[in-house]
């Protein structure tokens, strides 16, 4: 303070120290201060600021406003001007985050009168901080450019570390993310030395930022998931919208929209208006992302006239921004005429994406309206992007390129931009370790792999349509997934869910309550999502390449390849044979999709035989229907090429979840239902066909009647296999066998999570084996059976990504998967299986077994009783 301090002064001063880091402690020690200070103004101001600076930190702001103001007030009439300088600093911070920059510059402005060197120093970081918020990036770096050298000439460490973690954030914004980390690294030193007085959080939140801008998103969400537990409500709040903003980069949509509702539903009650305005313009975006047109453009609309009147114009075109793609995306026609006015807000805020996003948006709506010379104008000035940036502005900068190039009849042109973008956003998958990220990350592919889909189609060329289907399919599974730092963490929250998630069956079954067993359910999955997804993959490897045809003659050895693709609302297929390949038009997208779901529906009501006679009857009918239907719209055009060869099958959106054999042209064929062509070949090559060797494992799991019997029935058939059944089918000794087994045989029953795919679970004696469970082995069996219900259900995201068990186990190594998609009567299964293996043993392969098992049971037992088997993989 620059005098001699008296003891209820320096007690003040400890109140003020302690506001950031304990600001509860702070409020209580500045109380004590102000009943024990009486006429001592002096005492009084010091911990009128310190309790204004602690309900700052607690997002009580207009509580923090009056105390400030009081204590300022009293510093000025007692001419203490260095703690007027803190408190109008502070106070200018509160009024900042109500949304009064204004008036937070005015409040500075007076402070900045008769101030020595540091004291200046400080009200210009201040000050640089405002101006930031409101877009003037240029004042800004002015103003940290003058102020931070003398912080750190004359020792204020904390001040310092302070500007630097402000600096840092307006480095990220402007895309120096290497200047942005060493200011954060420097402020991390500072807070070792200094302690408390700067938490650990609120650099841990930044590091955040800077993670996410730059694309590292394991990084981000690591630093995130460690700043939001030690940061109070304030900074956690902000701290869900950088979480937000990074789960948005790579499409995890549901969860993105979560955390921008709970920041929206903080920063509300917090009153942080400037926050506020920013977590509205984040939800728009993850609304729109999630399909709620109307919602994102009544939350960008909030957020814009929010950012107009608090003067900040570059979020205020953000804001427009959002708004602009939401009426692209519901089909409404945009002006053209405004597009280069908002690039123009938008380049100048330091948004490059949106500001890309934008031009590629008024381009191809010239392009639909006939302007041809607009789109080319604006397609030009977005194309050089492509070779510098993140992995999403050079993407989509690529597309701008591929765009202009077709605008000027080069298709072969564009063509190799499409793959150019495709190559960015691969290798940008490549450094995500989580399987969910990877495959979510293919959603940002999508437009560049749809044009080139057209693109091939057009041409009418197999080999062409084939390579773009293989470009974007399944490409997460490429990669095993990473295993996490420290398996032994991930194996206790995986033990800790098996008990709680029992605990939640045996109260509903009791009915008791089980809210907290619920939470508890929650906060545990969370958290093991959390640890995974902040593991970094191994250093990036180019994934296969497309095979060639050439290469997949050389390996079908009998088998017909047929790859099923679907564009604009209609499905095709590519066709691969010894002698040749075909594109063949097969009919409406949305018409096999109802059919798919009409046979899937009946076979489920006939399997479960409930109902009255006439109503089975009716869906045994159904059944029929749809099943000659499908068969009609996806086989029989391309009988040529089938004739009685077993069938390689690449399916496409709702036709993963087909019965296949439920369809008379697969009736006694080996269909073998795979992710991808490159899977497949790469599946079924020499080395991978030998790997093998590690024995036999059956188990059965509690709770499904035919289970015990239908393992000691096939024990008879694999004499030396592992059996696991009753108190023994544990998930540790399951695991255990489970690595390096070369067929496993699994009945028990399974949980398919639509909420989070990677929870799905096979039910043993004492809990859940997860997909979680899954990606810790080291090497899964090469022939996994799954002979319960349903368990080859998966989720299907865009690029025909799946999630799900059949999915893990594929990364994992495994070549074959039986499973059902659809369920299958109790009576039918234990038969169905012992015939397989019989005719396994006898040395067919897993399609042929299958098929052959299908048509002697389907005699006995009626075609839906065993269709729903499917044979994934060779």
């Amino acid at each position: 303070m620059g005098r001699h301090l008296t003891p209820l002064e320096e007690q003040a001063e400890s109140a003020v120290a302690l506001s950031i880091s304990d600001p509860d402690r702070a409020r209580a020690v500045a109380h004590e201060v102000l009943a024990a200070a009486g006429d001592d103004a002096d005492a009084t101001a010091i911990a009128e600021h310190a309790l204004g600076s602690a309900a700052a930190e607690l997002g009580e702001l207009h509580i923090a406003e009056a105390h400030l103001h009081r204590a300022l007030e009293l510093a000025r009439k007692r001419d203490l001007k260095t703690l007027a300088a803190q408190t109008s600093v502070k106070l200018a911070g509160v009024l900042v985050l109500e949304g009064e920059a204004d008036a937070a510059l005015a409040e500075l402005a007076e402070a900045a009168h008769g101030l020595d060197e540091v004291d200046a120093a400080r009200v210009g970081v201040q000050r640089a901080m405002v101006v930031q918020r409101l877009g003037r990036w240029d004042d800004a770096v002015s103003e940290y450019r003058a102020a931070i050298p003398v912080l750190r000439r004359v020792g204020a460490r904390v001040d310092e570390a302070k500007a630097l973690v402000n600096r840092a954030i307006l480095q990220t914004w402007r895309g120096d993310y290497a200047a942005a980390e060493a200011d954060l690294r420097r402020a991390e030193a500072l807070r070792v030395e200094v302690g408390e007085a700067i938490p650990a959080g609120i650099i841990h939140a930044n590091l955040t930022f800077v993670a996410g801008r730059r694309g590292d998103v394991p990084a981000a969400l690591a630093w995130s998931q460690l700043a939001e537990a030690e940061l109070p409500p304030r900074g956690a709040a902000t701290t869900l919208l950088d979480r937000c903003e990074t789960l948005l980069s790579v499409r995890l949509v549901p969860e993105a929209k979560a955390a921008a509702e709970q920041a929206v539903a903080k920063l509300e009650k917090l009153g942080l208006a400037l926050d506020l305005a920013e977590a509205r313009v984040l939800l728009a975006q993850a609304q729109l992302l999630d399909g709620d047109v109307d919602g994102a453009r009544r939350s960008a609309t909030d957020a814009r006239a929010e950012f107009v009147r608090q003067d900040r114009p570059g979020w205020a075109s953000l804001a427009a921004y959002v708004d602009l793609l939401a009426t692209w995306q519901d089909g409404a026609g945009i002006n053209v005429d405004d597009v280069e006015p908002l690039v123009a807000d938008l380049e100048g805020a330091g948004w490059t994406v949106p500001a890309m996003d934008t031009r590629l948006i008024g381009a191809r709506s010239a392009l639909e309206q006939g302007n041809t010379a607009e789109a080319r104008r604006l397609l030009e000035t977005a194309a050089p992007a492509r070779r510098r940036g993140p992995a999403d502005l050079r993407a989509r900068a690529w597309h701008a390129d591929a765009l202009l190039r077709l605008a000027g009849g080069d298709g072969a042109g564009a063509e190799r931009s499409l793959r150019a973008g495709m190559r960015v956003l691969e290798e940008h998958r490549a450094t995500l370790g989580a399987t969910e990220l990877r495959v979510h990350a293919a959603t940002r592919a999508e437009e560049l792999a749809e044009l080139g889909m057209r693109l091939a189609l057009d041409s009418g060329r197999a080999a062409r349509v084939f390579a773009w289907a293989e470009r974007w399919r399944a490409g997460s599974l490429r990669w095993r997934p990473a295993r996490p730092p420290a398996d032994a963490g991930v194996a206790h929250d995986l033990a800790e869910l098996r008990h709680v998630t029992a605990a939640i069956e045996q109260a509903s079954l009791d009915g008791r309550p089980a809210a907290e067993l619920a939470a508890r359910q929650a906060n545990l999955e969370d958290g093991i999502r959390a640890r995974l997804r902040s593991v970094r993959p191994p250093a990036f490897a180019p994934s296969d390449r497309v095979p060639t045809l050439e290469a997949l003659r050389a390996g079908l050895d009998g088998r017909v390849l047929v790859e099923l693709v679907a564009s604009e609302g209609r499905l095709y297929a590519v066709t691969v044979t010894a002698r040749r390949s075909r594109l063949v038009e097969l009919g409406d997208v949305g018409e096999v999709a109802g059919e798919v779901d009409a046979l899937c529906f009946a076979y489920t009501r006939l399997a479960r035989g409930s109902g009255t006679a006439s109503s089975l009857e009716t869906f045994a009918s159904t059944s029929e229907f749809s099943a000659r239907r499908l068969d009609e719209l996806l086989l029989q055009p391309l009988a040529d090429e089938l004739a009685d060869n077993p069938l390689v099958v690449v399916p496409t959106g709702a036709l993963h979840r087909l019965p296949w054999a439920g369809l008379a042209s697969c009736r006694g064929r080996p269909v073998s239902v795979v992710p991808s062509a490159a899977l497949w070949l790469r599946a079924s090559a020499p080395a991978a066909a030998a790997k093998g060797g590690g024995g036999v494992l059956l188990v059965a799991g509690p709770d499904l009647p035919h289970a015990d019997g239908e393992m000691w029935d096939l024990a008879a058939i694999h004499p030396r296999a592992i059996v696991l059944a009753g108190a023994e089918a544990t998930t540790a000794r399951v695991s255990q066998a489970l690595d390096g087994a070369d067929l496993a045989h699994v009945a028990a029953h399974g949980d398919y999570r639509f909420d989070n795919p990677l929870f799905s679970s096979l039910h043993l004696h004492d809990g859940d084996l997860t997909v979680y469970d899954l990606e810790l082995l080291s090497q899964a069996p090469r022939l996994f059976v799954l002979s319960a219900c349903e368990s080859g259900v998966h989720d299907v995201r865009p690029g025909d990504e799946l999630m799900g068990l059949a999915a893990a186990l594929f990364a994992l190594g495994s070549t074959t998967l039986i499973a059902s998609v659809v369920p299958v009567p109790d009576v039918a299964t234990r038969p169905l299986m012992v015939e397989f293996h019989c005719r396994l043993a006898a040395g067919d392969t897993p399609a042929s077994a299958l098929a052959g098992a299908q048509a002697v049971m389907g005699r006995d037992l009626g075609t839906p009783a065993t269709a729903g088997f499917v044979c994934m993989g060779v």
